[in-house]
C-alpha cells in the first residue's frame, strides 16, 4: 500500500512572485482607498462651499428678505391703521365743520334779518328826528314871535300877566320839545337837563297862577317831570311817555289863543291820555333844582 503523495514545495521564485502579487494587490487597494479618501476630501472641500454658496446662502437671503418683508408688511399695516384712524378723525372734524358752517349760516341769516329791521327802524327814527327838528324850529319861531308880542304888550298892564304866563308856557313847551328830541337822538344827559329846565319853568308858571284847577294840573305835570328826570338815564322810553303826558297837560291847561291850531299843536304826535295807574313817588334827591 502506497502513502499520499507529497505536494511539491513552491520554489523561491514562486514565493517571490506570490509576495510581489500580494504586495501589488495591497498597493492597489491602498491607492484605491487613497483615491476614495481624496475624492471624499475633494467633495467635502469643494462641495460644502458650493452648497453654502449656491444653496444655504440663497436660502438665508430668502429668509432675511422674508423677515424684512414681514417687518415692512407690519409697518405698512400700522401705517394703514394710522391713516384709517386719521381719516376717521378728519371725517369727524369735517362733519363738525359742516355743522358749524350750517350754524354760522343760520346766524348770518338771523343777523341779516336783524340788520334789515334795524335799518328800517333807523330810517323811521331819522324821519321822526327830522320831524322833531322841524317842529322845534317852528316852536322857536313861535317863541320869537311870543317874545316880540311880550315886548309889544309890556306897556299894557291888563295883558302883561297873560303874556308872561303864555311865554312861560311856551318856554316850558320848548324845553319839553328839546327833551323829546334829545330822547329821540339818544342824548340822555341833554334830555335830563332839558327836563330840569322845563320843571323850572313849570315852577315859575305855578307861581304866576291862582287857579286851583290849573295848579293841580301843574302839580301833576311837575310830578311827571320828576319821574321823567329820574328815568331819563335808565328808562328813556318811560321818560318819553312822561314828557308826552306833561305836554298834553300843558296844552289842556293853557290852550293857545287865536287860531284853532297853533304851531305848538303840531310839534309832537298825538299822545295817548295819561294812564290812570298810580306812579311811584320819586325820591326828593332826584328832584331837579329850579
Amino acid at each position: 500500500m502506497t502513502g499520499p503523495t507529497a505536494t511539491p514545495s513552491p520554489s523561491f521564485g514562486q514565493r517571490v512572485a506570490r509576495f510581489v502579487a500580494h504586495l501589488l494587490r495591497m498597493v492597489l487597494w491602498t491607492l484605491f482607498l487613497l483615491a476614495i479618501l481624496a475624492g471624499l476630501a475633494a467633495l467635502i472641500g469643494w462641495g460644502i462651499p458650493y452648497i453654502d454658496r449656491h444653496i444655504l446662502q440663497p436660502l438665508q437671503d430668502v429668509q432675511a428678505r422674508l423677515a424684512h418683508l414681514e417687518d415692512a408688511h407690519a409697518t405698512l399695516s400700522e401705517r394703514v391703521r394710522a391713516n384709517e384712524d386719521r381719516l376717521d378723525t378728519i371725517n369727524t372734524q369735517l362733519n363738525q365743520v359742516t355743522m358749524t358752517q350750517r350754524d354760522l349760516m343760520h346766524e348770518m341769516q338771523a343777523i341779516k334779518a336783524q340788520l334789515d329791521t334795524l335799518t328800517g327802524q333807523q330810517s323811521s327814527l331819522q324821519s321822526q328826528v327830522e320831524d322833531l327838528q322841524a317842529q322845534v324850529a317852528t316852536l322857536e319861531q313861535a317863541l320869537e314871535q311870543m317874545d316880540a308880542l311880550t315886548q309889544d304888550l309890556a306897556q299894557v298892564s291888563e295883558t302883561a300877566a297873560t303874556a308872561q304866563t303864555q311865554w312861560t308856557v311856551n318856554r316850558a313847551l320848548l324845553h319839553l320839545a328839546q327833551a323829546r328830541l334829545a330822547l329821540a337822538q339818544e342824548d340822555w344827559r341833554l334830555a335830563q337837563e332839558e327836563i330840569g329846565r322845563a320843571a323850572t319853568a313849570l315852577h315859575a308858571l305855578r307861581a304866576q297862577t291862582d287857579d286851583p284847577a290849573v295848579r293841580a294840573t301843574l302839580d301833576e305835570a311837575q310830578t311827571r317831570l320828576r319821574l321823567a328826570y329820574d328815568k331819563a338815564l335808565t328808562a328813556p322810553d318811560i321818560a318819553a311817555r312822561d314828557v308826552d303826558v306833561v305836554w298834553t297837560l300843558l296844552q289842556q291847561a293853557f290852550p293857545p289863543p287865536g287860531a284853532a291850531e297853533s304851531p305848538t299843536d303840531a310839534l309832537l304826535p298825538a299822545t295817548p291820555e295819561a294812564p290812570a295807574a298810580p306812579t311811584p313817588t320819586p325820591t326828593p334827591t332826584s328832584t331837579p333844582t329850579p
